[in-house]
């Protein structure tokens, strides 16, 4: 993937929920990231602006076909049953620089407290590229900053014992389980972006 050098400006996101959360260890991309879920109503002007910027320089005019940073959540089968067509995520990444995680009080986060579902923001700059013959553009990501609690993603936290489990006899050693799907997986592949508008 050819990537163009851009001069590096770094704004501030709007506070989004976290998802996918790869900030203290790469992902499986050999990268850090997170995903940012923004709220139906979020101002992503600036980001939107700054991303614009960044195409036009480049390209003196936006290409068609085009990959963009912003997608629909109705459009990811993991986001759609919770988030609709005018809730939008965003995902950032850095290659190489792991990014500092801090809380409110802009002190060290630790691992456990930065969750998926926590909510974030963090700086960020814009970069192009060009892949598979497609351009497009995506977003960097610098400082992060957890901004509030929320329920977690997928079940994370602990449960409480005396609600899950029975007390067992000495010879209770089995369990039964029922028939059910084995297709538990989602495909957090990348796929074609949302245009523009």
């Amino acid at each position: 993937m050819a990537k163009n050098k851009e001069e590096l400006v770094f704004i501030q996101t709007p506070k989004g929920r976290v998802s996918f959360p790869y900030v203290f260890k790469k992902s499986k991309n050999d990268k850090y990231e997170m995903t940012l879920i923004f709220p139906e109503g979020t101002d992503l002007g600036p980001l939107k602006a700054l991303a614009k910027k960044a195409v036009l320089a480049r390209w003196g005019k936006i290409p068609k076909p085009f990959r963009w940073p912003f997608r629909r959540c109705s459009d990811k089968p993991i986001y759609a049953k919770e988030y609709g067509p005018k809730d939008i995520f965003v995902t950032f990444r850095s290659k190489n620089i792991k990014p500092i995680v801090v809380n409110r009080k802009r002190e060290a986060a630790e691992e456990a407290e930065f969750y998926p579902g926590c909510w974030a923001w963090c700086k960020c700059n814009v970069y192009t590229y060009t892949e598979g013959g497609t351009p497009g553009i995506s977003f960097g990501m610098g400082s992060v900053q957890k901004v509030g609690e929320d329920d977690p993603f997928g079940g994370m936290g602990a449960s409480n014992p005396e609600d899950d489990f029975e007390v067992l006899d000495d010879e209770d050693s089995e369990v039964d389980y029922e028939d059910g799907d084995d297709d538990f997986f989602s495909d957090d592949e990348d796929g074609e972006a949302e245009p523009w508008e």
